[in-house]
């Protein structure tokens, strides 16, 4: 029997990072669809890289010109995954499969999963933390709270190849609304690659977030913790628009453009016509 958890957890590729070395003919047809969408614009490169771009959807490419070997380093951040997934309509689950078979080399991939209209008292899960109630692996932990009191906690190392982090998503983005808790996963090198292997090769990404969740850090006795844990499948969902400006963003820099275009070869565009309409209609209704 599900819970009354079950529908308002969703799960959320939320970081995807890959090097390609030496220009293959996967890698350019992966960059192609995923990584170059006009338009192109400087973004500044770290890392020891000294060239970079962001692409219409936000997602970086960093080189070292100098230094070939370093080879061609992509970054999905959430923003750009939020994006692909709502203007191309790919699944999460094929783009992580896509770059597994780019040629490419996964370097970090996260997973994180949200839990919302629950209660989770995150003070609790760290008083239980404290009191060593933790029965998995992870023997480093650490908490910081903002000004307003919002509690981030830290679960495992950074430089390991495994880490993750819990914290009151609805606090950070200082939004108004219902709870918002995340639970983040985050892995980088092998454990990044075998991962991404699993979620390609299972529909339901629940268990493999589970598992590696709970092999981390283990409070059999919190009920706050067993908010992000429930009976059923949860669903994979898109990464939710975090600020108005992305949606004007991409507006601006692509859906208008291509409507004037669009337009302007088809004087008649029957499509057209009707975005007027509804847009007239909506100034009347208002």
């Amino acid at each position: 029997m599900k819970t009354e958890f079950s529908n308002l957890l969703t799960l959320t590729l939320d970081w995807l990072a890959m090097t390609f070395k030496g220009e293959t003919n996967r890698e350019k047809d992966f960059c192609d669809l995923y990584a170059r969408i006009a338009p192109i614009s400087d973004e500044t490169p770290r890392n020891g890289y000294n060239s970079a771009t962001k692409d219409g959807n936000g997602v970086v490419c960093m080189w070292n010109a100098d230094r070939e070997e370093m080879g061609l380093h992509v970054i999905f951040a959430g923003s750009a995954l939020r994006n692909i997934f709502e203007r191309t309509g790919i699944s999460q689950r094929d783009l992580v499969k896509a770059a597994l078979y780019s040629g490419g080399r996964i370097t970090r991939l996260d997973i994180a999963k949200d839990a919302q209209n629950v209660v989770c008292n995150l003070g609790a899960i760290w008083d239980c933390i404290q009191n060593k109630d933790n029965k998995g692996t992870a023997r480093t932990f650490s908490t910081i709270e903002d000004h307003k009191g919002n509690r981030t906690i830290y679960i495992g190392s950074r430089q390991s190849e495994k880490f993750a982090r819990i914290y009151d998503k609805r606090g950070q983005l200082d939004v108004k609304g219902t709870t918002w808790y995340r639970y983040e996963l985050e892995t980088k090198g092998m454990v990044a690659r075998s991962f991404a292997s699993l979620l390609v090769s299972i529909e339901d990404w629940t268990g493999a977030f589970d598992e590696m969740a709970i092999s981390m850090l283990s409070l059999e006795a919190s009920r706050d913790y067993k908010a992000f844990f429930t009976d059923g499948t949860v669903l994979v969902g898109i990464p939710k628009i975090e600020k108005q400006s992305d949606t004007e963003t991409w507006i601006e820099a692509q859906v208008m453009p291509a409507v004037v275009k669009w337009y302007a070869e088809h004087r008649d565009s029957e499509a057209v016509a009707l975005l007027r309409r509804m847009l007239d209609l909506i100034e009347r209704q208002n």
